[in-house]
């Protein structure tokens, strides 16, 4: 039969907590080891007591023990199985271990075989992690730190050891135990996309990535627009520039007379669409670079050109006109 906490303090069930407390001072007074030594009876009354204090001092406790009576501990979970009507039935109240308050053991089946070990919940935990655009072209790993939630290696997720409360856990059962996980980016991935990681039957990891600004391209989707300086004589001539890609620099001509501001489109220079085998569209528009000094060579060329736009025959269109 389980242990009667209120009998073993010698309260009854609606006692209030300074009578709790007063009775848990009388007793540990009583059957303290200093004032019993060598009395091993004494001892594991003594314990009992402390026990009994510890789970009826609290109200949460106490009231989880009037519920489940021994298993107080596993009330979460006992909760969730549905089990707390069922064991209050048919007495009007916890019947501290006595058959007519049911039987755990057919509850607990369902937490293994090991006696009433905890069915663990999946704990769901969000993560952050930053990467470059240039890592979300190619895929990434980042290593991630999570906690997770194990059986208390000290009393085997009982949350006691014998008669005494499990230190290590402090009768929960269970600990935290920090843990080291590398997490593969997949290409293509969007600012604030969102990895799903189980490791674990117990544990559910969402990894959000946050991707950096990048100094030479924006993105939208999986294209990139990026500005090319193009030195003035080459817009004005023709030419070639060098346009940078996530791959490398291309070679991109520039036919004459090509304006500020025009837009090339480079297929297939994009960003790869996830979970595609396809590439969007880098798109460069012209920044047409003009000379802040020139020399006295220049400046005479210039203005011998100048003097012969100046010189260019100017037609005037005229309407005909009705008196």
């Amino acid at each position: 039969m389980s242990e009667n906490y209120y009998s073993t303090l010698g309260v009854t069930r609606d006692a209030t907590q300074k009578q709790i407390k007063d009775a848990y001072r009388r007793l540990a007074r009583e059957h303290h080891p200093d004032v019993n030594p060598g009395d091993g009876s004494s001892e594991e009354r003594f314990k009992r007591i402390n026990e009994a204090s510890h789970v009826l001092s609290d109200d949460q406790r106490r009231k989880d023990y009037d519920e489940f009576g021994s298993e107080w501990a596993h009330a979460e979970q006992l909760r969730k199985a549905g089990a707390g009507a069922r064991f209050r039935g048919g007495q009007g109240g916890f019947g501290f271990g006595q058959s007519g308050g049911g039987d755990f053991s057919d509850i607990f089946s369902q937490y293994g075989s090991g006696g009433p070990q905890r069915r663990r919940e999946r704990s769901s935990q969000t993560l952050s992690v930053d990467i470059t655009l240039k890592e979300v072209f190619s895929g990434a790993k980042r290593v991630i730190s999570y906690r997770r939630t194990e059986d208390c290696t000290v009393c085997g997720g009982h949350g006691f050891r014998g008669q005494t409360i499990c230190a290590n856990c402090s009768g929960s059962g269970q600990t935290d135990r920090p843990v080291r996980l590398e997490v593969s980016i997949p290409a293509g991935i969007e600012d604030e996309g969102k990895i799903r990681v189980r490791p674990d039957q117990g544990t559910e990891i969402i990894v959000q990535v946050r991707i950096r600004s990048d100094g030479k391209f924006t993105r939208s989707g999986s294209d990139l627009r990026t500005t090319v300086s193009v030195p003035y004589l080459d817009a004005i001539l023709g030419g070639e520039v060098l346009v940078p890609t996530m791959t490398g620099s291309v070679a991109l001509t520039v036919p004459a007379g090509t304006p500020n501001g025009k837009v090339f489109r480079l297929a297939g220079k994009g960003m790869p669409r996830q979970g595609q085998a396809e590439f969007g569209t880098l798109y460069a528009t012209v920044s047409v670079v003009l000379p802040t000094e020139l020399t006295e060579e220049e400046n005479r060329l210039f203005e011998q050109l100048k003097t012969l736009e100046l010189k260019q025959p100017v037609t005037e269109t005229v309407s005909d006109q009705t008196d």
